[in-house]
């Protein structure tokens, strides 16, 4: 755990106070007190505390102290990681160890679980798109030999709308053609 405390500018009077540039000539100065290392960060002076509790002396001179804590989380997509963080952020998701009150999240075996059911449902959804296209790519070659023949079909029907008599066209003659438009599969 790293926090940093911020002072305010007060601490530069005090006894054993020192500051004086740094050698590689940045314009920056190295600043302690006491054997504490102080650093200039955005206008205030501030220290870095790891464990350590801060100094006595220095607390009447705080006025904030900020603290960042960083989590790990592991997932198989970038979707299952935003739902983690998303729940993490709303508390619906619990800590391995809390300093707090309970809470109401589910426990790690929960999450695991579901996220298990996730991908399971996941895969089956992949698998059920993939027979979908299958059958969406054997329909259209049935639409379109379904098109072929309906074009045949009406060829077949202007070459017979036509005004003059034609003596050898058969009413079985046309049944027959129809039928074989009909039976042609390509």
């Amino acid at each position: 755990m790293l926090a940093k405390v911020y002072f305010n500018n007060k601490v530069k009077d005090l006894p054993g106070f020192s500051c004086y540039p740094y050698r590689d000539g940045s314009g920056l100065n190295n600043m302690s007190i006491n054997g504490t290392s102080l650093v200039n960060e955005r206008g205030h002076l501030c220290m870095t505390l790891g464990d350590e509790n801060l100094p006595q002396f220095l607390e009447e001179y705080a006025v904030g102290v900020s603290f960042c804590e960083t989590i790990k989380i592991t997932t198989k997509t970038i979707g299952y990681l935003r739902e983690s963080f998303r729940r993490i952020c709303i508390g619906s998701i619990r800590p391995d160890e809390s300093y707090e009150a309970p809470q109401s999240g589910k426990t790690r075996a929960e999450l695991e679980e579901e996220i298990a059911g996730f991908a399971q449902r996941d895969g089956q959804l992949m698998s059920d798109l993939q027979l979908a296209n299958v059958s969406l790519d054997n329909y259209r070659l049935e639409l379109d030999s379904a098109r072929g023949r309906n074009f045949r079909v009406h060829q077949l029907a202007r070459k017979l709308d036509v005004k003059i008599r034609w003596p050898w066209i058969t009413r079985t003659g046309v049944a027959r053609q129809i039928d074989a438009i009909l039976d042609d599969i390509s």
